[in-house]
């Protein structure tokens, strides 16, 4: 049996620096949407324009999974390329912890490297901890892929089909 730890989240002093976007349920379904509106307009060939829309995609990954059945996607890469939806929540590395990902303006407690030493027996490092009411959810991000739209399909399909 895996021992519970009682997490609570405070506000940061200091926001972290951006490095991902998390998005759950509806929100996922937006942020693929709009991660594969970003690769069609860099796929489109032709003028200067073009050139530039592709930079955004370039050097994205993301992890798709499920948590109690409803979809969460995480986009991983440097802020400007990052797109934004409404209900998004930004991630950024726990300097005391850089295994740990958590919301920009969030400080963990217990110290973030204890729960990392905690979690890493459940769940890959590294991995997002993001705070759902009076519960957490934890994500591997072991297993992040480059940016692909066969990945992000899923989520299209589900929205279209609810």
């Amino acid at each position: 049996m895996t021992p519970r730890i009682e997490l609570r989240a405070k506000v940061r002093a200091e926001p972290l620096p951006v490095g991902a976007v998390f998005a759950r349920g509806a929100v996922a379904h937006a942020l693929a949407r709009r991660l594969v509106e970003r690769m069609a307009a860099a796929t489109d060939a032709g003028d200067e324009r073009d050139r530039v829309d592709r930079e955004p995609v370039e050097g994205i990954s993301i992890v798709r999974a499920e948590h109690d059945g409803v979809p969460v996607l995480v986009a991983i890469g440097v802020p400007e390329r990052l797109p934004w939806v409404d209900g998004a929540v930004w991630l950024g590395r726990a300097p005391e912890a850089p295994s740990v990902w958590l919301p920009t303006l969030c400080a963990l407690e217990p110290h973030p490297a204890l729960v990392a030493s905690a979690l890493t027996s459940d769940v890959s490092a590294p991995f997002v901890l993001v705070p759902e009411g009076a519960r957490w959810i934890a994500l591997s991000l072991a297993r992040a892929h480059a940016l692909d739209a066969d990945l992000l399909a899923p989520l299209l399909v589900r929205e279209a089909h609810p």
